[in-house]
């Protein structure tokens, strides 16, 4: 039966590739359906969004074989504007979608209908419904430019939905979204399909793909690896053959055998729930654990190597507006590092310190880059002080504060212009004075700690996004600075991008330098940050251990924010304990029992 998408056979291979990108690729989707693509970076999922508008091959050229038809129309030959009336693409790095040539939010949703000659009574009528799907409307007359990473994606998503497209790709469109954000987003997707809006979606954001999903392709090295069910997908063990991780609610599932009443694999912290309250005679009577299980369930702050000294930082009584009228901090008060070293001053109301990586977490606006912007001296405060190991930046240049603060930018290629990946990871050291050969061996040793050593040779913009994000990281390591603050540094990384990325975080710290990481995963923040601090609307809500904070659960949900999904899952089985892991929460479980908690669970203590 022929869908409304239909791939046949297709194989593609880049002007410059040396393998396929896409290899004899196959799949149909139906009308209505909501189609998920996963799969580890370098699969091909970003190709074959590509191609179902396209552009590959009409934009990208190389070779081309098979058939594509979205909407009863060859993507292989139709022009692409034609395409376009009738599907909509959410690019994975936004940015890059911006038009260019409007000065505000809305003036860029119309921009499409625009070109397609909409009336105008009737744009206004759709861009105001686009905008208010995503929840832009208060940034209708923002400058698309000055938006975060967060609004930013959802601008984007905004301009597609404006188009009212048959067919909507969406390649990782929740990647720089807060949790409520992409909830909100998730909800919109299904409002919309409930009208017939077919909706093909890459995401490594599997919570809330699997809830929503119908079907799953699972693809790998450019081969379709699977396309079933989500539940037949997770369960036929191909997932974790091709390096991807299960969500942790589903390891847990998993790990005790439960089941729903129809003898599938349970998707949802909720359907999780119920099937271990079903299951719960039988583990207790078994006391057995499955053998592929997780991690031990060790305390998190006892995996931790014991840390060297780190520097500290302090913002006392900060203020900052942007030119544009839009005031972040009124007052902002913050310690962050090692107490003992002069930091605390008088008034500082908040204080992250300890172990381990500090998480600075909070909704999309909330000023988590703004701060770290003023951190590392690329803005400037209006009023207040901000000190480094005690001492005021405040005269100091964004070059010189560069000897102490290294600052990853939430989208990579803000930060990369070299045209080969090794003059790229070299550019930060030569700067700060280092002779060729030194700032070359750094360069080599950092782009081996993110896994680029062999991709020394290349352009940075032949790298995938993902790369793209290590080897801006890169270039930032290999300045070897005493302070390294990484903004959304999982976005477009794969389970063992974002493991890569967790052990790195991990030895920073035990080194001696103060890492600092923005992110919306709060699975990211519950397995390596023990700290964080919690923004939102420029005020610090709440800042400590992870635990303590995470437990807060209506402080999170004010800050757009929601707990991992262990922890969730523990609430609505009525455990007491915290547990963040799935270790933690195994060794919750079977020492308690709904219905007899016991408070005295060791997991609980921070």
């Amino acid at each position: 039966m022929t869908g409304i998408i239909d791939v046949q056979g297709l194989t593609y291979r880049y002007p410059t590739g040396r393998t396929n990108a896409l290899d004899d690729v196959s799949f149909t989707v139906e009308t209505g359906q909501f189609f998920g693509i996963v799969g580890p970076n370098l699969a091909g999922k970003s190709t074959l969004c590509y191609a179902l508008l396209g552009l590959v091959p009409q934009f990208f050229r190389g070779r081309y074989e098979g058939r594509v038809v979205v909407a009863g129309m060859d993507a292989g030959h139709t022009p692409v504007h034609e395409l376009a009336r009738r599907v909509g693409i959410v690019l994975q790095n936004p940015f890059t979608q911006l038009s260019g040539a409007r000065l505000t939010v809305e003036e860029e949703v119309a921009f499409g209908l625009e070109n397609f000659g909409v009336p105008r009574d009737e744009m206004r009528h759709w861009v105001e419904w686009a905008m208010e799907q995503v929840g832009i409307t208060h940034l209708r007359e923002k400058n698309p430019f000055l938006l975060s990473g967060g609004e930013l994606q959802r601008l984007a998503i905004a301009c597609m939905l404006a188009q009212r497209p048959d067919v909507l790709v969406l390649d990782e469109p929740t990647s720089q979204l807060d949790p409520r954000g992409t909830i909100e987003v998730f909800d919109c997707i299904a409002r919309l399909r409930a009208r017939g809006l077919t909706v093909v979606m890459v995401e490594h954001k599997l919570e809330r793909l699997l809830e929503h999903a119908d079907r799953l392709l699972l693809l790998a090295a450019g081969r379709v690896q699977a396309c079933r069910t989500p539940s037949e997908v997770l369960e036929s063990g191909l997932f974790q053959a091709c390096g991807l991780a299960l969500p942790a609610h589903v390891q847990i599932a998993a790990h005790f055998a439960a089941r729903t009443a129809s003898g599938a694999l349970p998707l949802t912290v909720e359907h999780v729930a119920a099937a271990l309250r079903a299951a719960q005679p039988l583990v207790e009577a078994s006391g057995t654990l499955l053998a592929h299980a997780m991690e031990p369930p060790a305390r998190r702050d006892e995996q931790l190597p014991p840390p060297a000294v780190a520097p500290a930082i302090a913002l006392q009584d900060v203020q900052f507006a942007y030119p544009d009228g839009t005031r972040v901090f009124e007052g902002l008060s913050l310690a962050l590092g090692d107490t003992g070293r002069g930091v605390r001053a008088a008034g500082t109301r908040h204080v992250a310190a300890g172990p381990g990586p500090i998480a600075l977490i909070g909704e999309n606006g909330a000023g988590k880059t703004t701060l770290v912007k003023l951190v590392a001296g690329l803005l400037r405060p209006q009023a207040g002080e901000i000190l480094i190991d005690g001492q005021t930046i405040r005269r100091r240049t964004a070059a010189q504060i560069a000897r102490t603060v290294g600052l990853v930018f939430q989208n990579p290629d803000d930060q990369l212009f070299k045209s080969r990946a090794l003059d790229e990871a070299m550019f930060g050291a030569l700067n700060l004075g280092l002779p060729p050969r030194e700032a070359e061996q750094r360069a080599r040793a950092a782009l081996e700690r993110v896994g680029l050593a062999e991709l020394a040779e290349e352009n940075p913009y032949d790298l995938s996004l993902g790369q793209r994000k290590m080897l801006a990281l890169a270039s930032v390591l290999a300045m070897q600075t005493p302070i390294l603050i990484l903004d959304e540094p999982t976005i477009a990384q794969d389970h063992p991008g974002v493991e890569r990325i967790g052990r790195l975080v991990r030895e920073l710290q035990a080194e001696g330098r103060l890492v600092i990481v923005i992110t919306h995963d709060m699975e990211f923040v519950a397995s390596y940050c023990p700290q964080v601090v919690v923004l939102a609307r420029g005020e610090v809500l709440a800042a400590g251990s992870t635990r303590a904070v995470f437990a807060r659960t209506e402080l999170l949900h004010e800050a757009g924010l929601e707990p991992p999904a262990t922890l969730r899952l523990a609430r609505a089985l009525g455990l007491a304990a915290t547990p963040l892991t799935p270790g933690e929460f195994i060794q919750a479980w079977q020492r308690w029992r709904p219905g007899s908690l016991d408070a005295r669970c060791p997991v609980d203590r921070p």
